[in-house]
């Protein structure tokens, strides 16, 4: 939900940025870092997917007896 959150921040920056240039500035800045944080949570899920709490938990998603 942060990375929305971020995104949300980004979008607000933009629209300010309209009116004023300092803003807009930041906005360049605050997209950077956004699509770094974004590209670090891409990374972090999908490692953590092959985890060993990972496969237990998987096991359940399956239909039993």
């Amino acid at each position: 939900d942060s990375v929305y959150g971020l995104a949300g921040l980004n979008a607000l920056f933009m629209f300010i940025g309209t009116w004023r240039y300092t803003w807009r500035v930041c906005s360049v800045y605050c997209t950077f870092f956004v699509c770094l944080f974004q590209f670090i949570v891409l990374c972090v899920v999908g490692s953590l997917l092959f985890t060993k709490y990972n496969a237990i938990c998987a096991r359940s998603l399956f239909n039993t007896a």
